[in-house]
């Protein structure tokens, strides 16, 4: 399986667990926080979709550039040790806490779950679809500058490596509120901040 197989796969998998975690969830216990400085089920998705709407134009920019300049070459890919382990520390289960830049904040405390999952499926789709775009793509010389720093550029492959990763992260996280939820019956929520 090349490298934009195995990263299709990956988004595949993470759109189906997004379907399995949010199965029979009430709207109640979507917005359900442990404590007022956590985030819901809702709120892990609904970051994932600022991340993933951050991340599309600068991948469309990445992708339109390579092709541009001919920066094709079919791998496999090599990466360097830096980006493979930024990559691997996104990985679940979480080790090392991260707080999201504000831009990446859900905006929301209270959100509708068919309307956030529903972007949160689209967001996937259009990732998806720009794994089809980077076809041919040399994947580790084509980079992806980051909505955050601009200054910092990640290879593309690296990039929906990441992409993919952080989803994980906090598919898992919102797996951990979900299981914290259900175990309390859903006590009562705190009072929302954000």
């Amino acid at each position: 399986m090349d490298e934009l197989e195995n990263l299709g796969r990956q988004f595949r998998l993470i759109k189906s667990d997004a379907n399995t975690l949010i199965s029979g969830l009430s709207q109640s216990a979507f917005n359900w926080r442990r404590e007022s400085a956590a985030w819901s089920i809702g709120q892990c998705l609904e970051h994932l979709n600022v991340t993933a709407r951050a991340y599309l134009p600068r991948l469309d920019e990445s992708i339109e550039q390579a092709r541009r300049q001919r920066c094709l070459g079919p791998g496999p890919h090599r990466y360097g040790r830096l980006q493979m382990w930024f990559v691997q520390s996104m990985e679940p289960p979480v080790k090392r806490r991260f707080t999201a830049p504000k831009v990446f904040r859900p905006q929301s405390v209270q959100l509708q779950l068919s309307e956030t999952l529903n972007a949160f499926l689209s967001c996937q789709d259009e990732i998806a679809a720009r794994l089809q775009g980077a076809r041919a793509i040399d994947l580790r010389r084509a980079t992806v500058r980051s909505p955050v720093m601009p200054l910092v550029r990640f290879s593309l492959g690296i990039a929906f490596a990441m992409i993919a990763a952080h989803e994980r992260r906090h598919m898992w996280q919102a797996r951990q509120v979900r299981d914290v939820g259900e175990q309390s019956g859903w006590g009562a929520s705190p009072a929302c901040e954000s």
